[in-house]
């Protein structure tokens, strides 16, 4: 999906991809980081109307990796679909073609327009997503617990007027049917408390003011002048604890990875010697493995679900040992897509495909209590050759395509 946007320095027009973090202007070159306060917003311009003139209803759209889990095996598809997030059922029940094949405009607080309230938050009431899910297929036995990981959740408010005691959809200007009181009554609830917008600023260090780099998706920027690493939280940067494991020869791109410390009720998982033992792993515990600290890996890169949940097992049975605030490879950081509350949603998936005590943990699964404590970044070195993705030390291959936003 596209959005059309115009340049905060100069006004020339910019087109964005919707998942796009970086407003970059072809006319006076600025390159500006966007920050909003909770999930962007979007609006679908009215085909003949004026935006003032139309009311504007919410829907919700998901994109993003669901991972099923049910007694014998763990079921993965993307979804992308939107939903309406108000109970007005002479609206359509979800945008279909319409936000791909017109660009969206960001919705700002300042517009002079009416926008309808959302009914609910989407991650509060998963049923459609879980419905979608169902539809593309489900475990044999049921679904002991759905993790949701690695999405695109934006609102997108779609125009519609009252004409002649008549609803239309603004888009279209074609009618939806009668606008009786229940349609006057749903449609009166207009979002008055605007807390929400953007905010386009300069990419630049807190430590020291050098350019911050990253890709047109990162949620993580990277500064090479001071070595750190920088999250957007909020309207600001936070710092972001960051490791890189060291490789002979290093490597020709480095890959990002959520590294979670997690507290686990009803499960003795506290140090590696816990997880050798749980996951029946071939391996005689050494007894330092007792003192050390159990880490659940998660990629912080958008990529297939097959090769997430592969990386996420893989990694997390292996522990490896990122050397703290080590030095900032000079070569290629594929984007973090992928932040760090996702590390600690995955947890579950982890355990699921990496556990061997399944009978007796995956009925138990969506009611195992798992604190977050802390995520911390670190980089892995990978060799590419040809269209794969080699990690020769922890004998890990891939095809490049199914990094999502890699780029050489």
């Amino acid at each position: 999906m596209q959005v059309e946007h115009p340049c905060p320095q100069c006004g020339g027009p910019v087109t964005l991809e919707e998942s796009d973090r970086f407003l970059e202007c072809g006319f006076c070159r600025v390159r500006l980081y966007i920050f909003s306060k909770g999930s962007l917003r979007y609006f679908l311009p009215p085909k003949s109307r004026p935006v003032d003139e139309s009311l504007f209803v919410p829907y919700w759209r998901f994109r993003g990796m669901v991972f099923s889990i049910g007694a014998s095996d763990i079921q993965h598809k993307v979804v992308d679909a939107s939903f309406r997030a108000r109970d007005v059922h002479s609206l359509p029940p979800s945008l279909g073609f319409r936000a791909q094949a017109l660009k969206m405009k960001f919705a700002s607080p300042e517009i002079k327009t009416a926008f309808l309230a959302p009914q609910y938050a989407l991650k509060s009431d998963l049923s459609k997503i879980d419905a979608v899910a169902d539809f593309l297929g489900k475990p044999t036995g049921g679904v002991f617990h759905r993790a949701y990981l690695g999405e695109t959740l934006s609102l997108i408010y779609a125009p519609v007027y009252i004409k002649n005691n008549t609803l239309f959809d603004g888009v279209l200007d074609k009618a939806l049917g009668a606008a009786g009181p229940e349609i006057e009554t749903a449609l009166s609830d207009r979002e008055a408390d605007r807390g929400w917008g953007l905010r386009f600023a300069s990419a630049l260090c807190p430590n020291c003011g050098w350019d911050l780099s990253g890709g047109r998706e990162s949620l993580v920027l990277f500064c090479g002048h001071c070595e750190t690493a920088w999250q957007a939280q909020g309207a600001d940067f936070k710092k972001v604890a960051l490791g890189v494991l060291p490789s002979e020869g290093g490597g020709e791109v480095y890959l990002p990875f959520w590294r979670a410390s997690v507290e686990i009720k009803g499960l003795q998982l506290e140090s590696y010697a816990d997880l050798v033992k749980a996951a029946n792993l071939p391996k005689a515990i050494r007894p330092e493995w007792h003192e050390k600290p159990l880490l659940f890996w998660s990629p912080a890169f958008k990529s297939h679900p097959k090769i997430y949940l592969r990386l996420c097992s893989q990694l997390t049975t292996l522990q490896p040992e990122a050397e703290p605030e080590a030095a900032m490879p000079k070569a290629t950081i594929c984007p973090v897509t992928v932040d760090a509350q996702e590390a600690f949603e995955s947890i579950k998936v982890t355990l699921a495909e990496t556990l061997t005590s399944k009978k007796t943990l995956l009925p138990a699964l969506d009611a195992l209590p798992v604190k977050a404590k802390a995520a911390t970044l670190a980089l892995i070195p990978f060799h590419l050759r040809g269209s794969e993705l080699i990690q020769n030390e922890f004998k890990l291959s891939f095809q490049k395509r199914s990094v999502h936003g890699l780029e050489f």
